[in-house]
């Protein structure tokens, strides 16, 4: 809307002066012209935000926890508009607030509306801000990269691989509403933390990337090699990358793409399982026969501290693992090592970090043999060759949960959907030679199996 101002500029007029005062006035030596100048006003017509809905993160920490926001923008129009500047305010500054420049930062959890008001005419925008917790300092749980990291979890958002797409990365509420694409890469080994997503590009030679949690600022990380895996843990990620002699070692590089650094260099022949837990990797030796399939050898673990030795937890072949410690400071104190023997057991290495205490145990020799696992809370939840099933860590009330397709491949995600035990929820992926690959969820009691994709 264009708004007139008009601005006059006055002559004097001689006429009714008296003779004497008007002999006193000095005519100019060129003639005046009354000016009248009309300065035209364009008030804005619309004001938009680049967001509708955003999420900022606060971490656990009771002592001075780490923030996370997120600079909104506002577009006024007209593009002429005289004027474009905009009031911000958050409706409570408790959860979260906002400066001059449009940034939000977080203050606790909850959720707030943001409102950009146009100074000119009052126009407004608005923007819902929800403050979740931010993950903890691992990008993902080992479990579920143990099960290639097609799902991550991050409060009421999943980001993970869609079978619809083509396994391209995506993300979903929890319960499966606002699916969104992200972006077009192909994604393994998820890992979310904050507003960023880390992950393995399979369209791209499986190379490191990131992306942010709103499918923008995607970002190339490491090097041309190969990343086999990803665990993101603080402010680095964890991979492995081929040597010149190309053997595999195990690296760090920081979250944004700099600071590379060998972590152990085992020379693993092939890709292996790795994490992360605290203060130490775990990792798996890689044992290729002579003209047949490669299997794992020994599960490994070492502290990060320089000079700290390799340590065997488990010396013989396996078909994977997951871990769980307990650690104080960075430092393991005990912790389990659960993990599928070349028999299809599924057997737990408890204590492995005391020689004196460690104990070697079986759970269920599951028929057929298992062929993946994950454990959540106290259960540990497997695959065979036609079933999903659970069982307690001490080996107690094994169930069959799901009967699956005969052959099947399952990656199993185990999670807490609300505040109750009887809210867990498996999501699981279906992969079958000659099909597009599935994603299901099921209750933890085996009810309400449902395909999500």
């Amino acid at each position: 809307m264009k708004r007139i101002v008009i601005v006059a500029a006055v002559a004097v007029s001689l006429a009714g002066l008296g003779a004497a005062a008007a002999a006193q006035v000095v005519t100019p030596p060129q003639k005046k012209v009354d000016q009248i100048r009309k300065i035209a006003v364009v008030e804005p017509e619309s004001v938009t935000l680049n967001k509708s809905e955003i999420w900022v993160f606060i971490s656990s920490g009771l002592m001075n926890p780490a923030r996370e926001g997120y600079r909104l923008a506002a577009n006024v129009l007209p593009a002429d508009a005289t004027s474009k500047k905009v009031v911000w305010e958050s409706s409570d500054p408790g959860v979260a607030t906002v400066d001059a420049e449009g940034y939000v930062r977080p203050v606790k959890t909850g959720s707030a509306v943001v409102r950009a008001t146009t100074a000119a005419n009052k126009l407004s925008a608005e923007c819902r801000v929800t403050v979740e917790l931010k993950a903890r300092d691992s990008g993902n749980t080992v479990s579920h990269l143990s099960n290639r990291g097609y799902l991550a979890r991050q409060g009421s958002w999943i980001y993970f691989a869609d079978p619809g797409r083509g396994m391209r990365l995506s993300k979903m509420r929890i319960d499966g509403s606002a699916k969104t694409p992200l972006c077009n890469d192909q994604a393994s080994f998820i890992n979310v933390s904050g507003g960023t997503v880390f992950y393995v590009n399979n369209s791209d030679g499986r190379k490191l990337y990131s992306v942010d949690i709103y499918g923008e600022n995607r970002t190339w990380l490491n090097d041309s090699n190969p990343a086999y895996g990803a665990h993101k843990y603080g402010d680095e990620i964890l991979y492995g990358s081929p040597n010149p002699n190309n053997l595999i070692n195990l690296y760090m590089i920081k979250t944004d793409g700099t600071g590379r650094r060998i972590v152990d260099w085992p020379g693993l022949g092939s890709v292996s399982f790795f994490h992360r837990v605290g203060g130490a990797v775990f990792y798996s030796l890689i044992r290729r026969e002579q003209g047949g399939e490669p299997e794992m050898n020994r599960i490994m673990h070492r502290a990060l501290e320089a000079g700290s030795p390799a340590a065997t937890v488990f010396g013989d072949v396996i078909k994977g693992f997951t871990v769980e410690i307990v650690e104080t400071g960075g430092v393991p104190l005990a912790g389990r090592v659960f993990y599928i023997s070349k028999a299809g057991e599924i057997r737990v290495v408890e204590n492995f970090a005391d020689a004196k205490q460690k104990r070697d145990r079986g759970l269920v020799q599951a028929m057929p043999p298992a062929r993946s696992l994950s454990l959540f809370r106290d259960w540990v939840y497997y695959s065979t060759a036609g079933t999903l099933n659970k069982v307690r860590a001490d080996g107690r009330e094994n169930q069959v949960l799901v009967r699956l397709p005969e052959g099947s491949e399952t990656f199993i995600y185990p999670m807490l959907a609300g505040g109750a035990q009887e809210d867990t929820w498996i999501f699981y992926y279906v992969l079958q030679t000659g099909a597009a690959p599935r994603l299901f969820k099921v209750r933890a009691d085996g009810l309400e199996n449902t395909p999500v994709l």
